[in-house]
């Protein structure tokens, strides 16, 4: 018996720490006046139930450090403070409070925070599919701090510039319901979580406040619905927000990523001007449309490892920066520069480019998998600082000018419906073309298909070249232009080569971020792979299946001795996984469920060259066979 009670005493001693214990066996205080209420917050113990007889209104604040359950019981409860710097209601210190049952709450602080837990304070208000109607009301409507936790159902509704929501220091708050606010509506800092389940709107009209903004790393916020305001979300600091809504904007962008943050958003962005900005190895997946109402592009990208998807198209043209790479599932089109590079960039288009690409500065690496309806441009006048400018770009067919000045330029397309200078290269350019060149329009009577100029400029082109007038090469002062194919019309000046009928080897190539095998003469899309290369130890791996896409090999496969077979023609390579060739560097591998062999030493086998690009990760592989 002695044990017995002693078992019991130190039960009831633990308990004491417990909210959890009391929930159920606590004392329950019914409450039918304002008075009752507040009499039963001072006399109330932890795990003490306040259970509402009938409306009250509560004109003071409420500071719990002991748990306690509020039961609406159906009833209306309306909480008011209008002390200035006061929240309404507040949990710490590990204090914990719980409004339950269906009714009315509201929530008011006319000078201060409706709404605040700090300390590892916990605050639940309703549930998912309570009935119980929550407004909180505040020049700030909630704050959470220090491992601090809130539970809401119900609506956040700042009055004032503060934050709507104001999450910070580890705390966890989420909130079925919308939010709204003036100046920064839901802010959340040093690794604090957010997640609502409704809209979160601001004022329209004000152009300095971001509605989301999440800093630092491991801050987290999600939305569940739409982000309507002056400016959208932005992500610092390596934090990141999902917003599964839209995102309009009155003033600014509607997505803001910086400095190696993360942002998804799966409905469409509507922007008063660049809709998605992103730098500083930053990365914005979008799955909607997007659109820049009054000024600005679709996407811009500046940074090394800075990272755009857009899985629809890009009204407004998209800008690479300093390396960034931008790519788009649809269409990006402009009224003038519908992609431009600066200072390094990459660009990969699903659909059409409609509108010019510019290049001005370091290397630009562009993929089209549709057609080019503008002019290309590569550019480096001597007014700025000299930057080397290389570019590629893959199409299937490009209707407009290609222009290159003291810069380089490759063209994997056929090009077509050209003007006056259709192909120029000045100032010691160079530009290759591997397609044929077709001149349909004749602006000026004068007017040239090919013009190279100046020392040192040079033009290739691995096609034939056709065009509706007799002037088609012409070169000066020292420039060159050779031809591998057939040419009509006549040309003009020194250093003009022309071989045509030249039989060249088929290639492919694709990019180590790519799922497309690209046919290098015209860019088309021979295969696409359901699985990305892979890069290891300076080696690459690609899918087993990958070698009979490109060489038109048989796999065979034995899930017994887990050995691959290629066979082409009378030429036969078997091999284990796991097993080192003569020759190989990396063996065949099995990952994620798929056979993975080394590129290079599988393609000189069947006797195909390879080259790799390192400034474009581009691996291009000669099947003089195929």
């Amino acid at each position: 018996m002695k044990i017995t009670v002693f078992a019991l005493f130190i039960l009831l001693t633990l308990s004491a720490f417990s909210f959890a214990s009391y929930a159920t066996t606590g004392q329950v205080h019914n409450v039918a006046t304002s008075e009752e209420f507040a009499e039963a917050l001072l006399t109330a113990e932890n795990g003490d139930t306040i259970r509402l007889v009938a409306d009250i209104t509560h004109s003071d604040f409420m500071v719990l450090d002991t748990g306690l359950i509020i039961d609406i019981n159906g009833h209306t409860l309306n909480i008011f403070t209008n002390i200035e710097n006061r929240a309404a209601v507040a949990a710490r210190s590990y204090g914990e409070l719980i409004f339950t049952g269906d009714g009315e709450l509201n929530i008011t602080s006319e000078n201060g925070i409706g709404l605040s837990a700090a300390t590892n304070g916990k605050i639940t208000i309703g549930g998912k599919n309570s009935n119980l109607t929550t407004t909180i009301t505040g020049e700030r409507g909630l704050t959470a701090l220090s491992h601090a936790s809130i539970t809401l159902n119900g609506n956040i509704i700042s009055t004032d510039g503060g934050p709507a929501m104001n999450v910070q220091n580890h705390a966890q708050v989420t909130v079925y319901g919308n939010v709204s606010g003036w100046g920064i509506v839901v802010q959340a800092l040093t690794a604090a979580t957010v997640h609502i389940h409704g809209s979160v709107s601001g004022n329209e009209y004000q152009p300095y406040h971001t509605i989301v903004m999440a800093r630092d790393e491991d801050t987290f916020i999600t939305v569940g619905g739409n982000v309507y305001g002056g400016r959208g979300v932005h992500a610092r600091y390596g934090a990141e927000i999902v917003v599964h809504g839209d995102i309009i904007t009155n003033t600014g962008n509607a997505v803001r990523a910086s400095d190696a943050s993360r942002v998804t958003v799966y409905g469409r962005l509507d922007s008063h001007i660049t809709a998605i900005v992103a730098d500083g190895n930053s990365i914005v997946y979008a799955y909607g449309s997007v659109r820049a109402r009054i000024a600005g592009r679709a996407i811009e990208a500046r940074g090394q490892e800075t990272f755009v998807t857009l899985r629809d198209h890009a009204p407004g043209g998209v800008l690479a920066v300093y390396g960034a790479t931008i790519v788009v599932y649809g269409n990006v089109s402009a009224s003038t520069n519908a992609v431009s590079i600066r200072d390094s960039g990459q660009v990969y288009i699903g659909g059409n480019v409609i509108g010019n690409i510019l290049v001005n500065g370091g290397y630009g690496n562009i993929v089209v998998n549709g057609n080019v309806s503008g002019n290309v441009r590569a550019e480096h006048f001597l007014s700025v600082t000299y930057k080397p400018i290389y570019v590629t770009l893959s199409a299937n067919i490009i209707h407009g000018d290609i222009r290159a000045r003291n810069a380089t330029i490759t063209v994997y397309a056929n090009v077509s419906n050209t003007n006056w200078g259709s192909v120029r290269a000045t100032h010691g350019a160079t530009v290759k073309i591997i397609g044929d060149i077709l001149a349909t329009n004749h602006l000026y009577v004068n007017s040239w298909i090919i013009v190279a100029s100046y020392e040192n400029s040079n033009i290739t082109i691995i096609g034939n070249v056709y065009g509706i007038i007799e002037n088609t090469v012409r070169t000066e002062h020292g420039a060159t232009v050779t031809i591998y194919g057939n040419m009509t019309g006549r040309t003009s000046g020194e250093g003009i080569t022309v071989q045509p009928n030249l039989q060249l080897p088929t290639t492919v190539h694709l990019y180590l971020y790519s799922y497309y095998i690209l046919n290098s003469v015209n860019n088309s899309i021979l295969q696409t792979m359901d699985v990305l290369p892979i890069l290891q130890n300076y080696r690459t791996l690609v899918p087993a299946r990958f070698i009979s896409y490109v060489f038109g090999a048989e796999v065979g496969w034995c899930p017994y001795s887990y050995k691959v077979t290629l066979t082409l023609g009378g030429h036969s390579l078997a091999f284990a996984i796991g097993e080192i060739l003569p020759g190989m560097d990396v063996p065949a591998q099995l990952i994620g469920g798929r056979t993975f062999v080394p590129l290079r030493f599988i393609s000189e086998f069947f006797g195909a060259e390879v080259d790799w690009c390192p400034d474009e990760e581009r691996i291009e592989i000669s099947v003089p066979y195929m």
